[in-house]
This record gives C-alpha cells, structure tokens and sequence, in this order.
C-alpha cells in the first residue's frame, strides 16, 4: 500500500467559505457595528450597520452571481429591496432617534 501524495503550498478554503465572497465586508460592517453598539456608541452603530446594508444592496446589485456569493438568497431584485430597506430603516432610526447615553 502507498502512502497519500504530500501536499506542498497553502491548503484550499473549504468549498462553504470560497462560495462566500464579498459577503465577508458586509459582515466586517456588522462586527463593527455591533462593536459600536457594545461602547455604547448607538449613533455610529446604526450608521455603521445601515451603512453596511446599502454597500450590500450595491454589491449585490452589480455583482455578477458567481461573485457576490453570500450575498445571494433569493432574486436579485429581492435582496437590493430587502437590503436598502433595512439600511434606510436603521439610518432613519438612527438620526430620528435620541440614541446618546445617559450616565
């Protein structure tokens, strides 16, 4: 019996990861919203996680599918709708809102 071939070089991403693309810096938007959002600085978090939306709603929107990965649930026009909905919502509430802390 012979032994597997060795591999040289970097291992490959796992097939789940790869397929993710761009959906990765709409994610690093929300982590750093909700970063924001655990100092207690409410008004940068909602600008951080609707801004994060809308720069979904673009990728997804010109993208092709093969990379825009994550982004990708159902149609295109679904997700660019669901996607600039949330993001307006959050900076509406995030302006509409006195969002200061209270000590």
């Amino acid at each position: 019996m012979t032994p597997p071939p060795v591999r040289r070089g970097p291992e490959p991403r796992p097939p789940a990861v790869a397929r993710l693309g761009w959906w990765w810096l709409v994610i690093a938007g929300f982590a750093g919203g909700v970063g924001w959002a655990a100092t207690d600085h409410l008004l940068r978090a909602t600008v951080t996680l609707g801004g994060s939306c809308l720069l979904g709603a673009l990728l997804r929107l010109v993208l092709p599918p093969r990379l825009a990965g994550g982004l990708i649930t159902r149609s295109r026009g679904f997700d660019v709708t669901l996607l600039i909905v949330f993001g307006a919502a959050l900076l509406i509430a995030g302006f509409a809102l006195d969002l200061r802390a209270r000590v």
